[in-house]
């Protein structure tokens, strides 16, 4: 008998229940403490794509451990067949492979601004989400499509008319727009998502035809934020869940200091507690 054959033989009995079509596989574990940190966890979605980075980036984390546990077959199996480590250091090699803990880091949560773009609006730096001079919303503006969405018409919120002041969702979005600080306002809701929706939210985006929508919970804090000075809103009171395309997202990457990313965060602008993030994504295909 070959020594790959006894090598085989040898891993059929030690770990045959571990074998499957690509050869035996030898799983790693986390530790309950392991995850991804901010600035990793944003270049793996900003990259071409997402899902192929996460696996690279695994790869690199668990190198060592990797190492480790082929140095522990290769060693178990010599000292069991009476063979030299290197006589089957190549089929250990050929026929086993590493498990990462994928589940464990893409059940990891991040808190999310999920940042609105009509499609104009990012053309004329985040301008439209006010007043103009006359009182009046753009209606390419996110807010006017948010108003529209909500079931309700943007001369409710404009300055010339009289506002229902029973709608919570009238009031607040004009409060949003009236009061709020600085010029580029992107209207943001504020939700916590999973690595792996954020993964599959950002594959979808990178897509050319950006298909699909995602469902945001009504419960989400909501409010025109700018990311370039550190300012925004007041919250805005939704009345029904929020469906919004896919190719009207401008940006949905979890939510980091200015010295991570360059631009303010929501959380250092507004100093929220975890309530705050409270809103839920689904996404649908």
């Amino acid at each position: 008998m070959t020594t790959d054959a006894m090598v085989r033989e040898w891993l059929e009995k030690n770990y045959g229940d571990c074998r499957d079509a690509s050869g035996y596989a030898m799983e790693l574990y986390a530790d309950y403490r392991d995850e991804l940190d901010l600035k990793t966890a944003i270049e793996i979605l900003n990259s071409d794509d997402p899902e192929i980075a996460f696996y690279e980036e695994l790869g690199y984390m668990y190198d060592i451990a990797q190492c480790e546990m082929e140095d522990e077959l290769i060693e178990k199996c010599a000292a069991d067949l009476g063979v030299e480590e290197d006589d089957v250091r190549d089929a250990i090699y050929e026929l086993t492979y590493p498990v990462y803990p994928a589940d464990h880091f893409l059940k990891q949560e991040f808190r999310v601004p999920i940042m609105v773009d009509t499609g104009a609006e990012s053309n004329v730096d985040f301008t439209l989400n006010g007043f103009d001079d006359k009182g009046f919303i753009d209606q390419r503006s996110g807010i006017a499509w948010l108003i529209e969405q909500q079931g309700h018409s943007k001369s409710e919120i404009e300055l010339d008319t009289e506002r229902d002041s029973e709608n919570e969702f009238v009031n607040s979005t004009f409060d949003a727009v009236n009061y709020q600080t600085g010029d580029l306002g992107t209207l943001t809701f504020l939700v916590t998502m999973t690595l792996e929706q954020l993964i599959k939210l950002n594959s979808k985006w990178k897509a050319a035809d950006k298909p699909g929508t995602i469902t945001i919970s009504k419960d989400s804090f909501t409010l025109l934020f700018d990311p370039w000075y550190g300012a925004g809103s007041d919250f805005i009171e939704l009345e029904r869940d929020v469906e919004l395309p896919v190719n009207m997202i401008w940006e949905a990457l979890p939510d980091c200091p200015r010295h991570v990313s360059g631009n303010w965060g929501v959380d250092e602008t507004y100093g929220l507690t975890g309530k705050a993030w409270r809103g839920q994504v689904t996404i649908n295909e």
